[in-house]
């Protein structure tokens, strides 16, 4: 018997039919999924390859950077809930994202006053491109929420505490994520159910 040497794959024709959008998204992410599956080590992109490949693919560097800044704010937190009690009362965690201008500092500086200031809450933790509040647990603050003082309701005081992370999306703007952890909170209405 002969021994043949492995044939490379054919490479694909020139005639084939272009993709569009939706299968391109499909054709990339299912081979970053056969890539997973066959142990093979994935390499880790910079900002700038990213922004490349983008580009060559018909992204706008706008769209790019913006998905960028929403992958680095995304949490290694708990999955969204699911079950009946998520459909009845809600998801334990709720995250909202929007992309404003200013620099990071300045948007996480601007935040940081309105959540003391406005919704009665105090720091409970600082990161240099994070914050997280917790309810203010004095006598006036309670007095402040119960009486309703100023017509705002307090709604991010029910909860067990709120995050914001922000990062810069350019040099104009930056990408803030809130995410406000109302576990506690659904379980008394839950148990009050």
């Amino acid at each position: 018997m002969e021994d043949h040497p492995a044939r490379p794959p054919a490479p694909l024709t020139r005639t084939s039919a272009p993709l569009d959008r939706a299968a391109l998204e499909r054709v990339l992410a299912r081979a970053a999924e056969l890539q997973g599956e066959s142990g093979e080590p994935t390499e880790a992109l910079s900002e700038e390859q990213i922004l490349e490949l983008g580009t060559e693919v018909g992204l706008s560097p706008q769209h790019l950077r913006q998905a960028l800044a929403e992958e680095r704010t995304r949490g290694g937190g708990p999955p969204p809930s699911s079950g009946l009690v998520a459909r009845l009362l809600g998801a334990a965690v709720v995250s909202s994202t929007r992309t404003v201008p200013g620099t990071p500092a300045s948007t996480l500086e601007r935040l940081d006053d309105w959540m003391q200031r406005e919704e009665c809450l105090r720091v409970k933790r600082h990161f240099p491109d994070r914050i997280v509040w917790e309810a203010r647990q004095g006598f006036f603050d309670a007095v402040r929420r119960g009486l309703n003082v100023g017509g705002r309701g307090y709604a991010l005081s029910r909860a067990h505490e709120v995050g914001a992370t922000v990062v810069a999306v350019d040099g104009e703007r930056s990408l803030v994520r809130l995410d406000a952890d109302l576990g506690t909170h659904r379980s008394a209405v839950a148990g009050q159910g």
